[in-house]
């Protein structure tokens, strides 16, 4: 399932980058596809994602009677499910609801921001669908994305109220507030130096040497989280660290070298910038690290802004067969790290693979819903 959509949504990649008449004819007829297949994986899901089962389960004994100190769960995911559950006790329509709503804000969000739409989308797939399942940090997310488009537009007042919405359903998305703080462009030279300090200091092991008891202030939860990932993670190796690091900055090298050469840059294009290094910076101090957490869950607020570094990297190649064969590197590169994603969650765990729906590899039993 999740391959043959990004094997559709490449082809209107490679359309978009090499035959652009054609998208602007089809574009919405493209992108209805597009949101019609998310929203399907997404909604006739069943058993695959991640927290599959405190979500199912808090779903299906939700009555009007609990009230907001009977679950941990943030106060607007329960006002939300007491919304659909009220109408239906159905999953599947509560989750179709969720993705329609989900996808409805990135594809505003990408549609309105991106001069290369579907490689932008092709990206953001990537970076999301082995998030699938957290549910309430995708609804913060809806909230941030639609935020970000009105703080372009210089709207930072609409954008912060949109932020304290989304709190409610994930306090993870108030790392937004960064973002009003970077829309201009950075010295080159302190890019480097951030980075070259980043390197060092995450090559150091000092993050794992950090008492756990500073991170009591975020509640018992992240504490215990804490404990776990400095009992059972290692100080990250010079190996992995270098990897990390390549991966980040495969596409930011590039962009600070020939920012001269981007002439129409798109609206934004410093702002996602900015917020990408961020979590290019947060990525190599944490991976690996007691900070491990942050990697997991709070990052993808700023990882998703590769979505928007990737078409403008593009747009620097001539339409010529070098930029034909880096298309395919591009979507072999989707693919690698969308499994990569999946099989992430440990050896032998099955949360995703195979995909599992209401219509699709029914008979099959999950291992793992946690």
């Amino acid at each position: 399932m999740y391959f043959i959509i990004i094997a559709i949504i490449a082809v209107f990649m490679f359309l978009e980058m090499f035959n652009k008449d054609i998208v602007e004819k089809y574009k919405y007829v493209f992108a209805f596809i597009c949101f019609t297949l998310l929203v399907f994986q997404d909604g006739f899901r069943w058993e695959t994602g991640t927290d599959w089962d405190p979500y199912h389960n808090f779903f299906e004994e939700l009555t009007i009677s609990i009230q907001p100190d009977d679950s941990e769960f943030d106060i607007g995911y329960i006002l939300f499910s007491y919304i659909i559950r009220i109408i239906t006790d159905n999953y599947t329509v509560f989750l179709t609801v969720f993705a329609v709503l989900f996808y409805s804000a990135f594809f505003y969000f990408i549609f309105k921001m991106s001069d290369f739409p579907f490689t932008s989308l092709l990206i953001f797939y990537m970076g999301t669908v082995y998030y699938m399942g957290m549910n309430r940090q995708f609804m913060a997310m809806m909230f941030y994305a639609i935020g970000l488009v009105g703080l372009v537009n210089g709207k930072k007042m609409q954008y912060i109220a949109l932020l304290i919405i989304g709190a409610f359903f994930h306090k993870t998305i108030l790392m937004g507030l960064i973002a009003l703080f970077l829309s201009k462009k950075l010295n080159n030279i302190i890019i480097v130096s951030i980075l070259l300090a980043t390197i060092l200091i995450a090559s150091s092991g000092i993050i794992n040497k950090l008492p756990i008891g500073i991170f009591a202030v975020l509640g018992d939860q992240a504490g215990d989280k804490m404990e776990y990932y400095s009992i059972n993670g290692d100080a990250t190796s010079m190996a992995s660290m270098i990897l990390a690091t390549i991966r980040r900055l495969i596409w930011i090298v590039p962009l600070l070298i020939f920012d001269n050469r981007i002439v129409d840059k798109p609206k934004g294009y410093y702002l996602f910038f900015n917020l990408y290094l961020i979590g290019t910076v947060f990525y190599i101090l944490c991976n690996g690290t007691i900070l491990q957490i942050i990697v997991s869950r709070a990052l993808i607020y700023f990882n998703i802004m590769e979505m928007f570094m990737v078409p403008v990297v593009f747009s620097l190649l001539k339409p010529n067969y070098g930029k034909l064969i880096a298309s395919f590197v591009l979507a072999a590169y989707v693919t690698l790290f969308t499994y990569k994603g999946f099989i992430g969650y440990g050896e032998r765990t099955d949360y995703f693979l195979p995909y599992k729906g209401i219509f699709i590899n029914t008979d099959y039993t999950r291992q793992y819903t946690r």
